[in-house]
């Protein structure tokens, strides 16, 4: 059984490293551009997306959600932004690489936290659509349909 288990970990890992190896630009740590996006590029992004609205909460963090449900929070400070990956799995893999740490006062379901400097701007952007699209899929079907 704990053969099983070691043996399924390590073909998750690989599969994750070979789509991280897709990635131009893995070895130096980002995808996309070089460029970082902005504070603003990310804002203009989040609520470009269907029936996205953003709150300001929590000593002075920008909330993004989608029905009422959070999918991105960029800290007071603007330096990191938290987003929650498709899979709990792959928030375990890029914080096992160092791409991210474990979002703080969200440590369970995938959410990650990521220091926005450090991140591409066509990852970066890949990764809100992601947050976004995970958080949406997980809204009851009338709500989903509502989203304009």
């Amino acid at each position: 059984m704990q053969q099983r288990m070691q043996m399924a970990r390590f073909v998750m890992l690989r599969k994750m490293r070979h789509a991280a190896a897709d990635c131009k630009l893995y070895s130096r740590g980002r995808c996309g551009s070089l460029a970082p996006m902005t504070k603003d590029d990310i804002d203009a992004h989040c609520l470009s997306l269907p029936g996205a609205h953003k709150v300001v909460q929590w000593k002075g963090a920008q909330v993004y959600k989608v029905a009422e449900k959070l999918f991105a929070i960029i800290g007071g400070d603007g330096g990191r932004i938290t987003l929650k990956c498709a899979d709990a799995e792959t928030a375990a893999f890029l914080i096992e690489i160092g791409a991210a740490t474990p979002a703080p006062h969200l440590k369970r379901g995938g959410w990650i936290s990521l220091q926005i400097d450090d991140v591409g701007d066509e990852e970066m952007a890949e990764r809100v659509t992601t947050s976004y699209a995970t958080v949406r899929d997980s809204l009851p079907k009338r709500l989903r349909e509502a989203l304009v």
